[in-house]
């Protein structure tokens, strides 16, 4: 499977960029290199392959979704930020990499661009809804 910048979805973004992470020099995506990743301190380990955690149920209940895990990531782990890296990642041009753009870039804010306003405060009400009537 080829590396694709336009990630539609954060966790296609995350498998994207541990694909650069573990063989920047190629153009396909070597999912055998990104399963052998052993960088559990990454917010992005849970999310690598690509898919939701199989046992995400035992998990604990402090895993990042994986739009917090994308903005976590540009927050502490980036090379590109530095001491103000709230600043550094709002005016970060996704250029950064030397191999390629950032498949990071489109989700830096912890929000799905994919996602209009409208929807989203749709579901603001939907989850009070929710919190209101004790299902949550």
């Amino acid at each position: 499977m080829y590396y694709d910048n336009q990630a539609t979805t954060p966790i296609e973004a995350i498998h994207n960029h541990c694909a650069l992470c573990t063989d920047p020099g190629s153009v396909l995506r070597n999912d055998k290199e990104i399963r052998l990743c052993r960088y559990e301190a990454c917010p992005l380990f849970p999310y690598r392959l690509g898919r939701l955690p199989k046992n995400q149920k035992k998990l604990p209940k402090l895993l990042l979704t994986p739009l917090r895990a994308c903005r976590t990531f540009c927050l502490e782990e980036c090379q590109a930020c530095g001491p103000n890296k709230v600043n550094e990642v709002r005016n970060c041009q996704g250029d950064t990499w030397v191999v390629a753009p950032c498949p990071l870039f489109r989700f830096r804010f912890g929000r799905n661009p994919n996602i209009s306003a409208a929807t989203r405060q749709k579901q603001r009400v939907a989850l009070e809804k929710k919190r209101k009537e004790g299902k949550i």
